[in-house]
């Protein structure tokens, strides 16, 4: 159950390691959370130290209150066992055992790409990531970055201005928004319907590896990661490696040679990475070209007119008879239609 899941998750100085030696031992959370002797958590591989750390944390750890507060919340734990659990994420071989989720569940979400790079851009990378990142949140793509300062939050920032869905996967528990500076940002993304994700209980700070950490995440999700700008040891290079090694597209916005922000990016194209030459060209790559304007904001009604017409022009006779809409309601959608 994801209560005894969560529970262990809380427990100081536990890891992905460290769970994944207790489900291959026990098969399950609630038996080594309520039940597991130190003899028996130890034999599953568990250094004394840390079993003793177990036994005792246990001892003032309310699994049932403590889970219940995540609900006060709204924050959901999403399990391997969840429906809801991204089964892209079953293909990394250190896939989370669990994920904090709050805001639009992660079906709401059915294409993800990552816009990702540099704390530090440049006003062409700022520009880049913007325009992309409208671009596909326009056309029905949740865009997927880090919440951090640069790429990331213009990323996120670009598709909450169009009030449309993105995804911030976060370095921090879900309680302790990192930076402090992006909580309206954070705030943004779910009021325009967006997810903040977690693999760290929701009060744990953002220690550094745990950046490095969320970065694989980021890949797993998406069938693309986009690199905009990034030096020579930015994270984002992180992100790409992995997205490459998880068999994900990887793009490169190529910059000036004489730019630092431009090396990272260059070194991902000499090394194979799709260049990222025209945002118009990239919506072909992924099959969004210009003309398939965000089918998904249009309502059911809407959605039969633009079919109806896909074959070509029709009066409103013949669309009345394509769509079976009553006259009234087939003239309402060709209105709103006109105006988008």
């Amino acid at each position: 159950m994801e209560k005894f899941l969560h529970a262990l998750n809380c427990v100081p100085g536990f890891s992905r390691r460290t769970l994944a030696r207790i489900w291959k031992t026990f098969g399950g959370w609630r038996y080594p959370w309520e039940s597991a002797s130190f003899h028996e958590l130890t034999a599953a591989g568990l250094k004394p130290e840390v079993a003793e750390r177990l036994c005792e944390f246990r001892k003032g750890f309310d699994a049932e209150r403590e889970f219940a507060k995540l609900w006060e919340k709204d924050i959901v734990v999403v399990s391997r066992a969840s429906g809801e659990y991204p089964s892209v994420l079953f293909q990394l071989p250190d896939a989370p055992f669990l994920l904090y989720r709050k805001g639009a569940t992660m079906t709401a979400h059915p294409r993800m790409i990552a816009v990702v790079g540099t704390r530090n851009p440049s006003v062409y990378g700022e520009k880049i990531a913007y325009d992309l990142a409208e671009a596909l949140a326009q056309r029905g793509v949740s865009v997927v970055s880090g919440l951090a300062f640069g790429i990331d939050a213009i990323a996120h920032f670009s598709t909450v201005s169009c009030s449309k869905p993105t995804i911030a996967v976060l370095a921090s528990g879900l309680f302790d928004i990192i930076p402090t500076t992006h909580h309206r940002l954070s705030e943004k993304i779910l009021e325009t319907g967006g997810t903040l994700l977690s693999e760290y209980p929701p009060s744990d700070p953002a220690y550094p590896i745990r950046f490095l950490e969320r970065n694989r995440i980021i890949a797993g999700l998406c069938e693309a990661t986009v690199v905009i700008e990034a030096g020579e040891k930015s994270g984002a290079l992180v992100t790409a490696r992995l997205a490459n090694e998880y068999n994900r597209d990887v793009y490169a916005l190529p910059g000036d040679i004489t730019r630092p922000q431009a090396r990272g990016c260059l070194e991902l194209l000499s090394r194979g990475a799709h260049p990222l030459l025209s945002i118009d060209q990239f919506l072909e790559d992924r099959g969004l070209s210009s003309q398939k304007i965000l089918s998904a904001s249009l309502t059911e009604n809407e959605r039969q007119v633009v079919e109806a017409l896909s074959g070509g022009p029709c009066s409103t006779d013949q669309l009345a008879e394509l769509t079976f809409l009553p006259i009234q309601k087939l003239n309402a959608s060709l209105s709103e239609l006109e105006f988008r």
